[in-house]
């Protein structure tokens, strides 16, 4: 894979020339890049424990709720729905982010 340079830059070898496939380095960004792969997968860990364990309670409560209750019986499954609905995507994320490491 090759990049490609601004024109009239030159490569390393100030002929201006790319050598091994890199350009060089133009402003300030650090020459290692750090990735954020970690904070994202612990996040999307917890994520997943907490609305996953969310999604859980909510459907008890849907299956247990009193109708005279603060809350009906269809708004606490809506509630499992959409903690469900966050918990898949966390699984996802999780998913993406082990095939990345690889």
């Amino acid at each position: 894979m090759t990049h490609r340079q601004a024109p009239g830059s030159q490569g390393p070898a100030g002929d201006g020339e790319e050598r091994q496939g890199r350009r060089r380095r133009a402003g300030t960004e650090p020459t290692q890049a750090r990735s954020a792969l970690g904070v994202r997968f612990a996040l999307a860990t917890v994520a997943l424990v907490v609305f996953a364990a969310a999604t859980v309670i909510f459907a008890v409560l849907a299956t247990t709720s009193n109708p005279g209750g603060a809350m009906s019986s269809g708004e606490y499954g809506a509630l499992a729905a959409l903690c469900g609905v966050v918990a898949v995507t966390a699984v996802v994320d999780l998913t993406v982010l082990r095939h990345r490491r690889k």
